[in-house]
């Protein structure tokens, strides 16, 4: 069980240090291209937390709730479906065919609306900033 928590830990780590290279980065390029790294970061976030969700999944399906299992039990969750999860999550939309129910996978999702809003608000209110000063 703490190999799971150090896991978490470790790609927690890595989304920080994501984000703070992205900041670094924008500051240096303009335009298009910043706004075009910057999409490409989000997704690259998007797919960190996917693969944490599935990392959680694999280590006990009952940590979340999955309506499609619960309709036909044969079908097979797999990678692709917790990173549609974290692009719900992230994009605070969430439709709720995927509930996390383990307290380390709803901390681990209110995480990733944090961070996703401070992605948003910090990395683009720069770009805007940026261009102000044009």
């Amino acid at each position: 069980m703490t190999k799971i928590y150090l896991f978490l830990i470790f790609m927690l780590f890595l989304s920080v240090l994501w984000l703070w290279i992205l900041s670094i980065i924008v500051k240096k390029i303009k335009g298009f291209k910043a706004i075009f790294i910057v999409l490409l970061g989000l997704v690259g976030l998007v797919v960190f937390f996917g693969i944490k969700y599935y990392t959680i999944y694999k280590n006990n399906p009952a940590n979340f709730y999955v309506l499609t299992k619960t309709f036909n039990p044969s079908i097979e969750v797999n990678l692709f479906d917790f990173i549609y999860f974290s692009f719900m999550t992230i994009t605070t939309v969430g439709y709720g065919d995927i509930v996390p129910i383990n307290p380390v996978a709803k901390i681990l999702t209110i995480l990733e609306v944090l961070i996703g809003i401070s992605f948003v608000s910090l990395i683009l209110g720069r770009l805007i900033l940026e261009k102000d000063k044009m």
